[in-house]
């Protein structure tokens, strides 16, 4: 990797200790050098000030005789492989560049983080949810809570599969989650709504256990050892009937 190809001024090729570096996935076609800089500019900074140095991907040569997109997408994948963390900018899913290079970061282990834009900037977040994916938010009265808003990832042809929790009055997503999508044959992809009630219970049994414990963490027990019960009652019969794990009744 060229050892001065960094974004801003943060870098020191005298320093002992390489600091981690980042590269920036944006779509960049029919834009301008100025422009792709001008967005990513905000982004840039506030790695910088995480610790990290900016690898500049923005190429200003122009190759000839060669397919011109596929070798800047050769070019980005050769640096990300020295990089500890690849951002992707709003768009980066409808961009066939940035999403080779998201699931070469997936299959290789590259950490990924999503630059989400709000009010004031970006927040950054681990989870994959997209510019296109419509969030749609819990809003009865039992879902609703004072600091966290749990919304699910709409898909009209199915029964939720993604949910995410987004802390109050702000855009920053806190937590994605995945639940199985397809028959169990075919692969264990997600969790399932008794890992969910199994982690809850477990929690409040550790509050009972010490000061916090309370006749409302008790009562909240019992319910979800009971609705534990009836789903393993649901799946027994299902068993029976031979359907258990599959898009069947």
């Amino acid at each position: 990797m060229e050892k001065d190809r960094m974004e801003g001024t943060n870098t020191n090729s005298n320093m002992c200790k390489r600091r981690a570096r980042a590269i920036i996935s944006q779509p960049m076609r029919g834009k301008s050098e100025k422009q792709i800089r001008s967005e990513r500019a905000e982004v840039v900074e506030m790695l910088q000030t995480r610790g990290y140095d900016v690898v500049d991907t923005i190429f200003p040569e122009f190759p000839q005789g060669c397919n011109v997109p596929l070798k800047f997408l050769a070019k980005s994948l050769e640096y990300i492989a020295g990089v500890e963390l690849v951002v992707f900018m709003p768009g980066w899913n409808d961009a066939r560049g940035c999403k080779i290079e998201h699931a070469a970061c997936l299959a290789y282990g590259i950490r990924v983080e999503y630059a989400l834009p709000n009010d004031d900037g970006f927040d950054f977040s681990d989870a994959c949810v997209t510019r296109n994916d419509k969030l749609i938010e819990l809003s009865d009265s039992l879902s609703e809570h004072k600091y966290t808003r749990v919304c699910w990832i709409d898909n009209p042809d199915k029964v939720p599969e993604r949910f995410c929790i987004i802390a109050k009055n702000s855009p920053k997503i806190i937590l994605e989650m995945k639940f199985q999508n397809g028959e169990i044959k075919e692969g264990i992809n997600g969790i399932m709504d008794e890992n969910l009630l199994a982690i809850v219970r477990e929690r409040l049994l550790m509050f009972n256990s010490g000061k916090f414990v309370c006749r409302e963490n008790s009562l909240a027990i019992t319910c979800i050892e009971e609705a534990l019960m009836w789903l393993k009652k649901r799946t027994a019969d299902r068993e029976k009937r031979g359907v258990e794990g599959m898009y069947e009744i």
